[in-house]
């Protein structure tokens, strides 16, 4: 996919700790993040749903097995996710201006093809409008951009 399209943001919702779940399991998961390189991953840990078949499935994974199964697969994602974004600085995108930044009233953010949020600078009227920024900066879940 990435050699007929560089830029295709790559997601997935990832459980750790499943009923049965060994260390060979999660090894593999861990490569598969490796391999394909996410740009973002959705992960929890699991919590069994009365009614459902894997709320009786055996063996149970200790809740600390699979807290640091967590952190770990966190820790990894988080520096593919990094890597992943810093492609993106110094490009001009085009977002759409979603609203005011849950954090700052001065900054808005926004989304484009990135999937992730662009925080900059701007008028309240831009909200509900396409913008094209100039990505500056990066963490590893959003970018800071420039109008």
């Amino acid at each position: 996919m990435r050699e007929l399209c560089p830029d295709v943001t790559l997601t997935s919702d990832i459980i750790v700790g499943f009923p049965g779940e060994t260390e060979e399991d999660f090894e593999c998961t861990m490569q598969l993040l490796r391999d394909v390189r996410y740009d973002m991953v959705f992960s929890f840990i699991y919590s069994p749903r009365d009614g459902t078949p894997a709320a009786n499935m055996e063996p149970k994974i200790a809740r600390e097995t699979a807290n640091a199964r967590l952190q770990r697969l966190t820790a990894l994602q988080d520096d593919i996710s990094l890597e992943r974004n810093l492609r993106f600085v110094g490009r001009r995108v085009r977002v759409l201006t979603e609203g005011v930044s849950r954090t700052c009233e001065e900054i808005l953010t926004g989304r484009g093809d990135m999937a992730r949020p662009v925080h900059f600078v701007g008028d309240r009227s831009l909200i509900g409008r396409p913008v094209e920024l100039k990505i500056t900066s990066c963490g590893s879940f959003a970018f800071e951009g420039r109008l």
